[in-house]
């Protein structure tokens, strides 16, 4: 315990001479730093409560209990506290309204805290005390200079300028060199930053996982000793019966201080609105097969709802706040798809936005028909004529293939692959499609909206679906980790411009 800190003991304690309360008295007035540490301190050992939060503008009410030292009564701690602060004008009820110097909002995204439910104004200072962040991202500036982006449902707490503790829920931060040393504190573990870009998710049962994008930080287990684990650039760990162990890293598995103004742009542009109608109009589409938001409370629209079931995949925050999606993280999280297979389509579109990590296996599983192996059990081929699988192959591109089809002079080739990477740096949501036409031997791909290539097949069967899964299809290669926002399939070939408009219209950013 340092000098500051045993000094304030003797004042809960009532044992501080009337030299160390001037002392203190002028270090309160004077350094922000020691008042921050103070309020800790009290934060600590007066068990202050917050009883509301609300924006930017409001008195935010902190009742004060007495300490727990013997002798010590409400009425003197109280009055010790008024004495402390009555010279330099700052009352309790006065910090409370005025809020926490160092953590500000800077970006604002949908974010609505528990209670007041109230967006917070630009430049408004956080409250003292564990907030809740029921839905959106909140971005904010930390002291000396940290950004951090929160994103929701999260609960949390501005301890002081070099300390955040992450109750539940996902945060990403940006520390520049000025700040070395800030830390995060979790259930589980805490990290020490030494200047970098880092992240962490709490927001399952599951171990608290820290990544690393850019520097170094130190991850220290709740019940490992010294300074932990060193993680740098491109490697994660979680924290795990209370030490870490390593894991892959997810870069698509937050929202970024930089990417964060352009979704709040996308918002006061009014994109969610846009998106809304546009999920109106898809909806009335005669060759619609099927539609699904991956909200688990409502998987898909029609009698198509009891045909998807969500395996492992967990509930996330969406593009949109409020708005949940799917995310696949562990081997087998998956959703079973039966749209039937009483039918061969000639023309097929299959449209998904997706947030997905850059990860080292051979293919990302976005979709794929069950059927495909079946020759393997019944030894059939005919029956796996048509069937479908739509992936992202270790190169970042797009791979769509059809069973019993073939390419000009390579008759072993079902499939064909786009040209341009999907997966931008550091992760963003991305708008992939593909449109499949077996009557013109042809497939086309569209990454966000634009054109991407055709790829023309001698041998074009007409698309068969039936049972299928989106997502973790095996448990060899077929993986997927990120997100799924939206998923949908057309019994039609959309035009250029129609793809044009989907992405106009669901785009989050602006």
């Amino acid at each position: 315990m340092n000098e500051l800190d045993l000094l304030f003991s003797r004042v809960f304690d009532g044992t501080a001479t009337e030299a160390e309360l001037r002392a203190l008295h002028e270090q309160l007035r004077t350094n922000p730093e020691v008042r921050a540490a103070y309020i800790r301190a009290v934060d600590l050992h007066a068990a202050l409560a917050t009883t509301d939060v609300l924006g930017a503008g409001n008195i935010v009410a902190f009742p004060i209990a007495a300490p727990a030292a013997p002798g010590w009564t409400r009425r003197r701690w109280l009055a010790a506290a008024a004495a402390i602060f009555g010279a330099t004008g700052i009352a309790w009820w006065q910090y409370g309204r005025r809020g926490l110097e160092f953590a500000r909002v800077a970006q604002n995204a949908g974010a609505v805290l528990r209670r007041g439910e109230k967006l917070l104004a630009l430049g408004a200072e956080l409250p003292a005390g564990r907030l809740t962040l029921a839905q959106g991202s909140l971005g904010l500036n930390y002291g000396r200079g940290v950004e951090l982006v929160i994103e929701g449902p999260a609960e949390f707490e501005c301890r002081h300028a070099d300390l955040f503790r992450l109750h539940s829920g996902r945060m990403a931060a940006h520390v520049p060199p000025a700040a070395v040393g800030f830390t995060v504190e979790t259930a589980r573990g805490r990290v020490v930053d030494r200047g970098t870009r880092f992240a962490l998710d709490a927001s399952t049962e599951e171990p608290a996982e820290v990544h690393v994008f850019e520097g170094k930080v130190d991850a220290l287990g709740r019940h490992e000793a010294g300074a932990g684990r060193t993680l740098i650039t491109g490697q994660a760990a979680r924290f795990s019966q209370g030490t870490t162990a390593e894991r892959e890293l997810r870069d698509a598995a937050f929202v970024q201080p930089e990417e964060l103004p352009a979704v709040v742009a996308g918002l006061k542009a009014g994109q969610q609105a846009r998106w809304a109608q546009w999920c109106r109009e898809i909806q009335a589409d005669p060759a619609l097969i099927l539609f699904s938001q991956l909200d688990p409370a409502r998987l898909a629209e029609g009698g198509l709802t009891n045909r998807l079931k969500v395996l492992g995949a967990r509930p996330v925050q969406g593009r949109w706040p409020g708005k949940t999606c799917l995310e696949f993280v562990r081997e087998g999280d998956a959703l079973k798809v039966d749209v039937g297979s009483e039918r061969a389509w000639p023309e097929l579109t299959l449209m998904a936005w997706v947030r997905l990590d850059r990860l080292g296996e051979p293919y990302q599983s976005l979709y794929h028909t069950d059927g495909w192996g079946r020759h393997e059990e019944r030894g059939d081929a005919t029956l796996q004529l048509g069937q479908v699988h739509w992936m992202v192959v270790g190169n970042a591109t797009m791979r769509f293939a059809v069973f019993g089809n073939a390419q000009p002079g390579e008759p072993k080739l079902m499939w064909g692959d786009s040209q341009r990477p999907v997966l931008p740096e550091r992760g963003r949501w991305a708008h992939l499609a593909v449109v499949y036409e077996a009557e013109a031997h042809r497939m086309r791909f569209y990454l966000n909206g634009q054109f991407d290539s055709e790829v023309r097949q001698e041998i074009a069967h007409p698309a068969v679906l039936g049972p299928a899964q989106l997502g973790n299809w095996n448990l060899r290669d077929r993986k997927l980790s990120g997100r799924v926002d939206e998923f949908a399939i057309l019994g039609r070939a959309f035009s250029a411009e129609e793809m044009q408009a989907v992405y106009a219209a669901g785009n989050p950013y602006a």
